[in-house]
């Protein structure tokens, strides 16, 4: 009777699980969504140091989410198994049925996660572009979108390492996607304000 009765409670555990790998790849992973918009050609994807130095920690990182989210599909399946079995009068087979939708779950989970990660590194690549265009107004430099470009992913890796290197990665990317500062004759121009 007692194992019943924990089974009852622990049948509540992948729920946990399920928010624990969200986290997961939101803090771990997402290292394996940069490397891949950086072969896309994204410039505004940036590797850390410790990804990028260590060429065998992308495909061991590969599998490590590859287990867990294993691990959290199929406690979850045996979870619903185990609910069919309990409360219900369908065979607990229909549970593993299940799975597939977990498998989809942790597909769309993962996305959203890492989709976060890009959507801060965007914002604060945009930053460091509007800064760039207002240093060539400033200057009177004529605008070629070109060098401008290459500058602002020279400045961007530059500062986003020199910050790694500090132990401020998250915060400085994070401040810098928060920023609303907009040059001052930039602001002009959209305001027609001369």
């Amino acid at each position: 009777m007692d194992l019943i009765s924990f089974l009852n409670y622990v049948t509540w555990v992948p729920l946990v699980l399920w928010v624990a790998l969200f986290f997961w790849f939101r803090k771990v992973a997402y290292p394996l969504y940069l490397k891949k918009q950086m072969r896309k050609g994204r410039k505004w994807a940036f590797l850390p140091e410790f990804a990028s130095k260590n060429h065998s920690y992308i495909g061991f990182l590969r599998l490590r989410c590859m287990f867990w989210t294993f691990v959290v599909i199929a406690l979850s399946t045996l979870s619903v198994v185990w609910v069919l079995w309990k409360f219900t009068k369908f065979p607990p087979v229909f549970g593993a049925v299940s799975a597939v939708i977990f498998v989809i779950l942790a597909s769309v989970l993962y996305r959203k996660a890492v989709k976060k990660i890009g959507r801060l590194l965007q914002a604060a690549y945009f930053l460091e572009y509007r800064r760039a265009c207002y240093e060539s107004d400033s200057r009177g430099n004529l605008r070629n979108e070109t060098d401008i470009l290459n500058r602002t992913a020279w400045s961007f890796n530059r500062k986003l390492r020199n910050a790694e290197k500090h132990r401020r990665l998250a915060k400085y990317v994070n401040a810098m996607a928060a920023c609303k500062k907009i040059p001052p004759d930039l602001y002009a121009e959209t305001m027609n304000v001369f």
